[in-house]
């Protein structure tokens, strides 16, 4: 597979996980984006909506998790390369969605942006405080 040339980033450019994750997808020929604005996944969308109108994408902000995972599904159908992303509970709420697309054998891009730091379960001392 070779990267198209329209969405490839030219130049030098120092970037953190979210816009590499959008440039590679836009440099391997992905046009169409649908999801749901949760931190730390965000920033991935953003910067995908401002470049993906200069190599004639689209992107499409919708109102929940849900929504965005069957729409990544419709784009993939319309004949897209499509992705969507979210990060842990969002990820969880499309669970539904991405056991139809794996009935369906849609090929889909799920992108889940991990978030740092303590998970809200878990305790700040490993020990009682007396």
């Amino acid at each position: 597979m070779k990267a198209d040339p329209q969405g490839v980033l030219t130049g030098t450019h120092f970037m953190d996980g979210d816009h590499a994750c959008c440039e590679g997808a836009l440099a391997a020929g992905c046009r169409f984006a649908a999801g749901y604005p949760i931190t730390p996944s965000t920033e991935v969308v953003e910067r995908f909506a401002a470049r993906v109108p200069k190599v004639g994408g689209a992107f499409i902000q919708m109102e929940d998790e849900l929504a965005a995972s069957i729409a990544l599904q419709g784009g993939v159908w319309a004949g897209a390369k499509s992705f969507t992303v979210t990060s842990g509970p969002g990820f969880s709420l499309m669970m539904e969605h991405i056991g139809y697309a794996a009935m369906t054998e849609t090929p889909c891009v799920f992108v889940d942006v991990q978030r740092g730091g303590r998970p809200p379960a878990c305790p700040r001392s490993p020990r009682k405080p007396t």
